[in-house]
């Protein structure tokens, strides 16, 4: 039997496996945040209601108590498109990270990006960055362990698939698809912010634990050791190339009794 028909089995499984623990981690991220959303609404509902804001006009008023009670009395249904829209997303966001994927996210033509959905970005943004701060330790922790998982080093922050602006986007999509008052759908972005949303920590710790389980892989830290090793090494490599293309340079030049030029040390 030949090995690559023995290799191509193999890669099957190694496949379905990873599959499956993508899956697993889905289900946890999505178990979690189910188990958050009830008092979450309960407290996007009591923040609408707060009404006793100075500078507050008649009209804002009234949208954000017609909203509270629209909440309050049809939260099943926000449940439902936030925890369908969140497990939806995160599949989207894993589907990139794996092979085959590159070329469907390369853009066929470049185009201008309106100015509204960078200012929408811009704003979003600002929305996520104290969910980013809180929770950095964690984040670093689960981008290295899921990018050794997956065979890519260590994750950028904007690539982990479970970063808290997966999460805020789809509490904020559920609500516009909840609201049917268009003039009222920001409000959501309001609510969405550290002390109305939920905790990640113990869901953050769960995806961790969860591939810490299925691989026993290296700690965080000694993975970054590792790929700043890499790197350095990569680093000192060009270097040495670069002065040897030099040198071959300078004999073509002045001929092979040209006096040897000494090498500059090593840089830091």
């Amino acid at each position: 039997m030949s090995s690559s028909r023995i290799q191509r089995p193999a890669a099957r499984q190694a496949a379905l496996q990873q599959q499956a623990t993508l899956d697993a981690l889905v289900g946890i991220a999505a178990a979690r945040f189910k188990e958050q959303l009830t008092s979450m609404a309960g407290r996007f509902g009591a923040a609408l209601a707060d009404v006793g804001q100075p500078g507050m006009d008649t009209r804002e008023v009234y949208r954000r108590v017609r909203s509270g009670k629209l909440l309050k009395d049809n939260g099943y249904a926000y449940f439902h498109l936030a925890a369908t829209g969140l497990e939806r997303a995160l599949r989207q966001e894993l589907e990139r990270l794996l092979p085959g994927d590159a070329a469907r996210d390369v853009p066929a033509t470049l185009s201008l990006v309106p100015l509204e959905v960078m200012d929408s970005k811009v704003a979003f943004g600002a929305i996520t960055r104290p969910f980013d701060i809180q929770h950095s330790e964690q984040l670093a922790a689960l981008s290295v362990r899921l990018g050794l998982f997956l065979g890519k080093g260590v994750l950028r922050a904007d690539a982990n698939p479970f970063r808290p602006e997966v999460f805020l986007k789809a509490l904020e999509e559920a609500w516009r698809e909840f609201e049917p008052e268009e003039e009222s759908h920001d409000l959501i972005l309001e609510l969405l912010r550290p002390a109305l949303v939920f905790d990640f920590a113990p869901l953050y710790e769960a995806l961790v634990e969860a591939l810490v389980r299925k691989d026993g892989q290296a700690g965080a830290v000694e993975a970054c050791r590792i790929q700043k090793t890499d790197d350095a090494a990569a680093a000192r490599a060009a270097r040495a190339s670069g002065k040897a293309a030099l040198a071959e340079q300078l004999r073509k030049l002045f001929g092979d009794d040209a006096p040897l030029i000494p090498e500059l040390p090593e840089m830091p």
